[in-house]
């Protein structure tokens, strides 16, 4: 229930707790007006600390919008860490962070589109229970190298285009791969595209 769950900003140190169970609310979805669920923290928070009992990180977590005014880079985040019970990342939930690194917690089943689109990541390890890599999931970051465990099944649109990969190999569960999922980028070696078994997006690989 998603009134189970609260946050706590100190405006001195500029870290967040959020604290409860179940999931966190979405942010703006279409409406004239609307905010994530730490809209207002965005422009001051550098760590984020999500602790046990909560299930899901809310989609445009930082976001908001008002009239023509959409805002939603939290540009000084850093710092993110993720309890076990985490099984969703909502998306666009770290768009445009400052994080280098993350540790995702084995438990987690998707990764929302553009969760962490733009962002300087660095290195990732994606656990053995994702299913969904979702689109611009990590777009434009700086990953050189990612396992892509033999738990996904779908690679979204543009997840990984732009980044630093010099190697990826597709594990034989992986049923789909959309477009883009891999493009733009230089001398990228793919093993065993060939095991995608439904579909593969035009362009998915440069």
């Amino acid at each position: 229930n998603e009134a189970d769950v609260v946050a706590y900003y100190n405006e001195y140190t500029k870290v967040c707790d959020i604290f409860g169970t179940g999931n966190m609310e979405n942010g703006y979805s279409g409406s004239n007006s609307g905010s994530g669920a730490l809209a207002a923290f965005r422009e001051g928070v550098e760590t984020l600390n999500v602790n046990e009992g909560i299930t899901s990180i809310g989609s445009m977590l930082f976001h908001s919008y008002s009239g023509s005014l959409y805002k939603y880079y939290p540009k000084n985040l850093k710092t993110v860490n993720l309890p076990s019970t985490l099984k969703v990342i909502g998306h666009k939930a770290f768009q445009g962070s400052a994080i280098t690194n993350i540790t995702l917690p084995e438990g987690l089943e998707e990764i929302g589109r553009s969760a962490f689109l733009n962002t300087p990541l660095q290195e990732i390890t994606i656990p053995s229970t994702v299913t969904t890599i979702g689109q611009s999931a990590f777009k434009g970051t700086n990953l050189t190298e990612v396992n892509i465990p033999s738990s996904v099944t779908t690679i979204g649109q543009s997840a990984f285009e732009g980044t630093n990969l010099t190697e990826v190999n597709i594990p034989s569960s992986v049923e789909t791969i959309e477009a883009y999922a891999f493009s733009d980028i230089d001398n990228l070696v793919v093993k065993n595209q060939s095991q995608v078994s439904q579909t593969l997006g035009r362009n998915a690989f440069p």
